[in-house]
């Protein structure tokens, strides 16, 4: 899946309008164990996953990791997944909160502040997909706030086997557990006590 295949599943766009959006895109490899965006630092992209994997993560000043999200691009991947950026800071020019760093080498497409600007100075289509990719990663990170705040960790694991069970042959255990906002050993209790 393109970046442009993924916006022409939400809205139509003409030869001329890819080609335009096709000519504001750069591809970039990041190479595994890169940090390409840390916290205290803007973003400056949108980024799309073509291939490999990246991790999205907020480091505590107590030194605790938290996985925000797993990025990458093949059948099992929502939208959340395609995304590795912080929407808020890109939108605000703001400083992220986040790191995002490849777990393995992965090729990305990157389209800069100014350039999505552009673009919506060309016409309304290209405002209506900043619209479309405003609603959906808002609603990806309601539903992930949600979660972390309403739900206990085991119904935050129950929901993962439910909605996302394909993460657990993607990414080590440690970083599921990241993932859920549980300590590794939690994971392994409730992993144990759900088998019984």
């Amino acid at each position: 899946m393109t970046f442009v295949d993924i916006i022409e599943q939400f809205i139509p766009i003409s030869p001329v309008e890819k080609a335009a959006l096709q000519a504001a895109c750069t591809r970039r490899l990041i190479h595994k164990g890169t940090v390409y965006l840390r916290s205290g630092e803007v973003c400056s992209h949108i980024c799309f996953i073509g291939t490999g994997k990246i991790r999205s993560s907020y480091l505590h000043e107590s030194g605790q990791d938290f996985t925000w999200n797993f990025h990458f691009n093949d059948r099992d991947s929502k939208f959340e997944n395609y995304f590795p950026f912080d929407y808020l800071s890109f939108l605000n020019r703001s400083p992220t909160y986040l790191n995002f760093e490849a777990l393995e080498d992965a090729e990305v497409t990157l389209l800069s502040f100014e350039r999505l600007s552009f673009l919506f100075s060309l016409g309304s289509k290209y405002q209506e997909i900043g619209r479309i990719m405003t609603q959906k990663a808002y609603t990806s990170t309601h539903h992930r706030t949600f979660s972390l705040l309403t739900q206990s960790g085991e119904e935050r694991y129950t929901a993962l086997l439910a909605e996302e069970p394909y993460l657990l042959q993607k990414f080590p255990q440690y970083q599921i557990a990241k993932y859920l906002g549980l300590a590794p050993e939690s994971l392994s209790r409730i992993r144990k006590t759900l088998a019984s």
